[in-house]
């Protein structure tokens, strides 16, 4: 046998690679001191913003949101949108409902089951439309 290279170790690469970098890096920190109950203020605030407390203070200063800033969704709207979910599970259950005694030969309100399909998405759309999705 011929004696080969080892073919080389997979190197890691950063997590930044192929990304652009931004033309003025954030790279000096200011620190600053404040009491716990200033920071949870701090915190509740730029959580209502949608920035992270850097960003929140960033845009205090400026006047302006950076190009950078990641707006996170507000917790209402995760509330929101996990209610959107769970309210796509009981429109399937109603479905599974209304498949299961179909399938076994019951003797079931149709008006009834579609009056509470109809209910379901009535409160979806009403979710929906709260989020700021659709009408």
């Amino acid at each position: 046998m011929a004696d080969q290279p080892a073919s080389p170790a997979k190197v890691k690469t950063a997590p930044w690679r192929g990304r652009k970098r931004a033309a003025n890096p954030l790279s000096a920190v200011i620190h600053i001191r404040c009491t716990p109950a200033q920071h949870a203020a701090y915190e509740a605030a730029a959580a209502r913003a949608g920035f992270s407390i850097g960003e929140y203070f960033r845009t205090l200063a400026d006047g302006k949101p950076s190009l950078r800033a990641a707006r996170r969704p507000a917790v209402e709207h995760k509330e929101v949108a996990r209610l959107v979910g769970l309210l796509g599970n009981l429109t399937s259950n109603v479905n599974q409902l209304a498949r299961a005694a179909n399938t076994a030969g019951f003797d079931i309100a149709e008006d009834e089951l579609n009056r509470m399909g109809d209910e379901v998405r009535s409160m979806r759309a009403a979710v929906m439309k709260a989020l700021g999705y659709g009408d």
